[in-house]
């Protein structure tokens, strides 16, 4: 089985560098799943791995897209949390496990992977990963606001800045942005 995958080997301009490239699938390990890419968006991330200028790159030559949704197809027999057409993304991937969302499929490490419901749209699961958890951090983990505080923000009109809006929002802390 084989896969089409976008990848670079060296670092530069992404209309340069990106390739098209077709990759055999292995069969499917225990702690793996392997997953039917239904949809992925391009981050800017993406474009600074490309340049080399991420501050974690995964060894070269390496797919790419850092988020997106796909459809479990086969699950590994030690896989319990997931179950085959479940919709999945990837909150949990990490350079040293990488696998990438520009490609038709894939496998991923099970435990990068997490079931979501099928009723959200593909155009937003595939964007669940890298900015509304950030806003998530960002109001749990580096604020002390609870409900009832307000919150100031600049930079309100970025992807994470909106998602802070929404995220406060639901948990009754006021903004100013």
């Amino acid at each position: 089985m084989m896969s089409e995958v976008a990848q670079y080997s060296h670092y530069g301009d992404p209309l340069r560098v990106v390739r098209l490239v077709h990759q055999p699938l292995e069969p499917v390990k225990e702690n793996q799943v392997r997953v039917r890419v239904l949809m992925s968006v391009i981050h800017p991330s993406d474009l600074n791995m490309i340049e080399g200028k991420y501050f974690h790159q995964p060894p070269l030559p390496s797919a790419l897209g850092r988020e997106g949704v796909g459809i479990v197809e086969e699950t590994g027999s030690d896989v319990k949390h997931l179950r085959i057409g479940d919709h999945v993304i990837s909150p949990f991937e990490s350079p040293l496990s990488w696998t990438g969302w520009w490609r038709k499929e894939g496998l991923f490490d099970a435990h990068s992977l997490m079931a979501i419901p099928k009723d959200i749209p593909l155009e937003q699961a595939a964007m669940l990963c890298i900015n509304p958890l950030t806003a998530w951090l960002l109001l749990r983990k580096t604020s002390d606001a609870t409900k009832g505080s307000w919150i100031a923000q600049n930079a309100a009109n970025s992807a994470v800045g909106r998602c802070v809006v929404q995220i406060a929002k639901e948990l009754g802390i006021s903004t100013l942005n």
